[in-house]
Formats: structure tokens, C-alpha cells, sequence
């Protein structure tokens, strides 16, 4: 099962935010739950609140397993990427089927 996690570099209202904590520890949970990770970049488009087309970089975290719990570990990733950098929403995929929290 391939799984994997976006980390945002802006806010929901497309401020730049500190991200780099929050990358290294989410690194680090895919890296103690499925024995490692890989970290790419990508860009991120979107339309904001005023519906002004936005980029931004993201960095998606991945991991393959066969763990069964992957989903929801791969879940409450995104959940704790939400809060901790104050977004409307986080996109995680499991097997290149993406979801938002």
C-alpha cells in the first residue's frame, strides 16, 4: 500500500508559514510507522477565500507498507498537519486515491 501525506509552506489565507518543524515530524512518525519515508516537492495550486489563484510549495511525505492501520495512521497525519499549521484542509493519499481532512 503506498501512502502519503502534503505539507503545506502557507497558511489557508496564503501567508508563508513555518512549516520545516512540522515536515521533519511528520517524517519522522512515517519513518517510526512504516520503517521509512520519502520526501519530494510539488506545487500546490488553489483558489483563496477571495478566489485569487494561489501557489504555493508543498512536500509530500510517502511510504509503501502493508500495514493494515496505514490509513488511519496516514489520517491522523493529516489531521495533526491541519491543526498544527492552521489549515482549511490537508490532502493525504492511500494507494493514489487523495482525501481531505
Amino acid at each position: 500500500m503506498r501512502v502519503s501525506v502534503y505539507v503545506p509552506t502557507r497558511d489557508e489565507s496564503g501567508n508563508k508559514i513555518s512549516y520545516k518543524d512540522t515536515l521533519r515530524n511528520t517524517a519522522c512518525f512515517m519513518c517510526a510507522q512504516f520503517g521509512g519515508c520519502t520526501t519530494t516537492t510539488a506545487r500546490g495550486n488553489w483558489l483563496n477565500e477571495e478566489h485569487v489563484f494561489t501557489q504555493e510549495r508543498v512536500f509530500v511525505v510517502e511510504a509503501y507498507t502493508n500495514d493494515k492501520g496505514a490509513p488511519f495512521l496516514v489520517k491522523h497525519a493529516a489531521t495533526l498537519i491541519k491543526s498544527t499549521l492552521n489549515q482549511e484542509a490537508v490532502a493525504y493519499t492511500i494507494d493514489n486515491e487523495m482525501f481531505f481532512i
